[in-house]
């Protein structure tokens, strides 16, 4: 979890929606994280030329804490996202572990997204809603329009030149859209419509309709 205690804001970053954009944006300002149950300050990291590193964490239960602050969220449409999260993080790291590198997407989602609990759990932050809406969510495919539609963001983008180069950087520029498109983005039907089932809700929550797997 990640606290701006100067902003009294929470912003809940699932993975794979823009948390390393967030991340170089909050260098700006000092971000408190909640890990092993200790509150850690974040140390800014200028992230160069797009690597995976960042300080910012992905938990989003966060109802009993600072309940005088607001809270963003960042969410992005499940068929991406989940695909997104297979080729960028699951091929590349979290597969080795159990020696699961071998699945493709259909059988990686049949083991560790069916059911409740385990990952599922940590993908379906929309819960969040039953006890504290967010202030604002955040689309990722409308990134930059509504970022700036918070105020502290605003602010700083208006008064700092340092901040509106780094802004063009990461989120005009968006050094770390480096995910294969195209082939690797494409779903069967039957994909789609265990994605669908599974992230209803977040569908019809944040608007996505459910043919837009189509349209990747």
């Amino acid at each position: 979890m990640n606290f701006i205690h100067s902003e009294k804001t929470i912003w809940i970053l699932p993975e794979r929606t823009a948390t390393r954009t967030i991340g170089q944006l909050l260098n700006f300002w000092e971000v408190v994280i909640l890990e092993g149950g200790e509150y850690k300050t974040c140390v800014p990291h200028k992230n160069l030329i797009g690597e995976f590193a960042q300080g910012l964490r992905h938990e989003w239960e966060v109802s009993e804490l600072f309940l005088d602050y607001e809270i963003l969220l960042n969410v992005r449409n499940p068929y991406s996202r989940m695909k997104s999260y297979y080729h960028s993080l699951f091929l590349k790291n979290d597969c080795m572990g159990n020696k699961d590198c071998d699945l493709n997407f259909e059988q990686f989602f049949d083991k560790y997204c069916n059911g409740h609990g385990g990952m599922l759990h940590h993908f379906r932050f929309e819960q969040i809603f039953e006890k504290r809406p967010p202030k604002l969510v955040i689309r990722y495919e409308n990134l930059g329009e509504d970022l700036i539609k918070i105020p502290f963001i605003h602010k700083k983008y208006e008064e700092s030149e340092e901040f509106r180069q780094e802004w063009n950087r990461v989120v005009e520029k968006n050094i770390f859209n480096k995910e294969t498109l195209n082939e690797s983005y494409k779903y069967t039907e039957s994909e789609a419509e265990k994605v669908y089932r599974s992230f209803e809700n977040q569908f019809k929550l944040f608007g996505y309709s459910e043919d837009s797997w189509k349209y990747l």
